[in-house]
């Protein structure tokens, strides 16, 4: 049998009920709440660490570092105690008796400024590969 009562039941039975307090519709979206900010906290960590990517910020920094580690160990050619190289192999220029110097970890020997202006992009010795610290 049809009911003609207009479809009230139907209404008010799949209907939204008006009658909830509001502090149920606050703690009901609570969840919403947290999840956004998450995300947003999530989005925002993901911006900063772009800038700070591996080739941005963090390689700069180690070079800084390396270089000035560099510059507070300059030599002379002359005061070598033994001397294994004679040529730079990044300018392949001979050492001059005075020529200023610097030794990697490695032990290879290189012109300061050729290491200097090497280190500046890179942060291992041009011949072996060996990462300097």
């Amino acid at each position: 049998m049809i009911n003609n009562d207009g479809g009230s039941n139907y209404y008010n039975e799949y209907s939204y009920n008006n009658n909830v307090s509001n502090d149920s519709k606050v703690s009901n979206s609570l969840p919403f709440l947290y999840c956004t900010l998450i995300l947003l906290l999530y989005l925002v960590t993901h911006i900063v660490n772009s800038f700070r990517d591996v080739r941005g910020l963090s390689p700069i920094i180690k070079n800084k570092r390396i270089i000035n580690k560099l510059q507070d160990k300059v030599l002379t050619y002359s005061t070598l105690p033994v001397k294994t190289e004679t040529l730079c192999s990044i300018c392949l220029e001979d050492f001059l008796e005075l020529d200023q110097i610097s030794i990697l970890n490695c032990n290879h020997i290189y012109h300061i400024k050729c290491i200097v202006n090497w280190m500046e992009t890179e942060t291992s010795c041009p011949l072996c590969r060996r990462e300097q610290y």
